[in-house]
């Protein structure tokens, strides 16, 4: 049996947690919210949220932290909700990989790995883009961790042009 108050319980949640994350006072209440929604499995609700997400990410007005939660967030949420990757404007990954911490770069490749190649949101010429930067960014002295989510993101992004495939250390 369904129950009739589900849906006034999701909608309810989703306009307190949009509320928090739109106008919360605090990066302690926003944080929260992310957290939160990260661990809520509820497609409906990822979609409702998604775009507060997205502006957390690449606001600068936030704190660091709230950005690196929304990042790693969007990357959950790309990652049960694949659609939500056709939200992100042009360019935002790559912004998320220009960061200099591990969180955002991490989150990036996650979120990449997550996307599906073709008509969606990563087209043929996003795709060589992106794949040229994580090629880049490979020789950079990072974590393990990093680095085989850059090699997965690059994989998942399918480019075997041979300028790229060159480009990757043996």
């Amino acid at each position: 049996k369904r129950n009739p108050s589900g849906n006034a319980v999701t909608l309810l949640l989703t306009n307190t947690l949009k509320q928090d994350l739109e106008h919360g006072d605090s990066a302690a209440v926003q944080s929260s919210a992310l957290g939160c929604l990260a661990a809520l499995p509820n497609q409906e609700m990822y979609c409702e949220l998604a775009q507060a997400v997205i502006d957390l990410c690449s606001a600068k007005a936030h704190s660091r932290h709230v950005s690196k939660r929304a990042a790693v967030c969007l990357s959950v949420m790309v990652q049960r909700v694949p659609e939500i990757g056709e939200m992100l404007p042009e360019g935002f990954l790559e912004s998320l990989l220009r960061q200099s911490d591990d969180v955002h770069q991490l989150a990036a490749c996650y979120t990449v790995s997550s996307l599906p190649v073709g008509d969606g949101p990563l087209a043929d010429p996003d795709r060589h883009r992106l794949a040229n930067m994580l090629v880049r960014q490979l020789d950079s002295n990072h974590t393990a961790t990093l680095t085989i989510s850059r090699l997965q993101a690059i994989r998942n992004l399918n480019c075997n042009e041979p300028e790229i495939i060159d480009m990757l250390p043996l």
